[in-house]
């Protein structure tokens, strides 16, 4: 639905519009050149932003520009620019991004407020230096930050120019505030190609670390990566953050906040797979799970294997067994089944098939396959040629010794008879 927005073109506040009530407007008199429509609107304590792609203006035409979708704008980033020579803060270096501006304070400080998540172009610029231009993640709601290092004009230092620029977090994985995140995973934090000094860092947990365990740092190919020692509580939000990382110049980072809720306890994969056909009635079900279980269940009452007509097989404990070597998760294998042929089976698993903290299963608990009949026909894939034979087997527990009165049919006009060689039947 169209809404009533302020819009301007960017860096002349004076060219402005509002919308109408079809969300359309027209912006006169733009001058010849690379522009960007901008428009901003302030709904109870949310500010929404929304900024267009460069526009060329190259004669009096009509630009159509597109649609106008607001976005939040929750967003900062904040920091400290010092010479890359002297190592000194720097005082008033201009910081653009997305159309916002900050100016640094006497101690290098900076902060820009009120931008949309997403990926944009940070700018730092004054006289005398190079003007640095640098492309930054931007998480909702979450305020970015680093040090910044500008190079003073006329520098031809190549370690200097190497070590130039941002060094500030560009990608956060999991991502902030991300869900259904893996209990096994690992807090990597990205940077832009600065060198990390990891000696003197510290991560805090806010939530999801009851037993206060604790982790390492590494730091390879431009990220900090943290593993802890343990995994991570399941259906936990685990929020924090890390600390005392140090640039090459070993100036302090600011703080790098983290939050993420992890996977309840569910299945990783199952075995024969879900919906599969033409299994062997020998098969066995593997069952793997995405955490450490508790294994020890009275599985019979909690896994149910169902045939076609509803009927559940006769289980009883000793046709189950756990793998439990990995230190990540369990695997569940139900052996000796009665299957029969051509036949189709509902794997049941209850909710109360618990993991060893005690959490439910959760997520898809049933799952599907059929087996093989007792007799079946494998083909021989047919060369390209003409007149070539077409061959196939008959495969399964059956005995076919007389083919005289059976018949095959084709799609096109094609004919043919069938006769006995060894195991194959033409």
């Amino acid at each position: 639905m169209p809404i009533k927005v302020k819009v301007w073109l960017e860096g002349y506040p004076e060219i402005k519009a509002t919308t109408d009530k079809d969300g359309k407007y027209i912006l006169p008199n733009v001058p010849f050149g690379e522009n960007r429509v901008v428009a901003n609107i302030k709904i109870g304590n949310e500010e929404y932003k929304w900024r267009s792609e460069v526009q060329k203006v190259e004669n009096t035409t009509i630009i159509i520009v597109p649609q106008i979708v607001m976005i939040p704008a929750k967003t900062s980033i904040s920091g400290i620019v010092y010479d890359a020579v002297s190592q000194k803060a720097i005082q008033g270096v201009i910081v653009e991004v997305w159309g916002q501006r900050s100016t640094s304070s006497r101690d290098g400080k900076y902060t820009v407020f009120n931008m949309p998540a997403g990926s944009w172009d940070v700018t730092y610029s004054k006289n005398g230096y190079q003007t640095f231009t640098t492309p930054m993640s931007f998480a909702d709601g979450v305020e970015t930050s680093g040090n910044f290092y500008l190079v003073p004009e006329g520098t031809n230092d190549p370690n200097i120019a190497s070590n130039s620029g941002s060094v500030a977090l560009t990608e956060l994985v999991p991502a902030y505030k991300a869900e259904f995140v893996s209990n096994q995973t690992t807090i990597s934090a990205f940077f832009n190609g600065a060198v990390i000094n990891t000696n003197y860092a510290k991560i805090s947990f806010t939530s999801g670390n009851p037993k206060k365990v604790g982790g390492s740092f590494t730091f390879e190919n431009d990220r900090v990566i943290y593993t802890h020692n343990e995994e991570w509580p399941a259906n936990t939000k685990i929020a924090g953050s890390i600390s005392d990382l140090r640039d090459y110049f070993g100036k302090t980072i600011a703080n790098i906040p983290f939050e993420f809720t992890t996977t309840a306890n569910i299945v990783k994969s199952v075995s024969p797979e879900n919906n599969v056909t033409k299994v062997e009635v020998d098969t066995p079900i593997v069952i793997t799970f995405n955490t450490k279980m508790n294994t020890n269940q009275k599985l019979v009452d909690l896994i149910k294997v169902v045939d076609n007509t509803g009927k559940p097989l006769t289980l009883d404990s000793n046709q189950f067994s756990w793998n439990t070597s990995s230190n990540k998760n369990d695997v569940l294998t139900i052996k000796s089944i009665d299957l029969q042929p051509d036949n189709s089976y509902r794997i049941q698993l209850s909710e109360n098939l618990l993991d060893k903290d005690g959490n439910k299963l959760q997520g898809t608990r049933e799952f599907s396959f059929s087996t093989r009949g007792a007799v079946y026909i494998e083909f021989d894939t047919p060369n390209t040629y003409h007149h070539s034979d077409l061959k196939f087997m008959i495969c399964g527990d059956g005995t076919i010794t007389d083919v005289s009165k059976a018949s095959i049919a084709f799609s096109e006009n094609i004919s043919g008879k069938l006769s006995v060689k060894g195991n194959y039947y033409f």
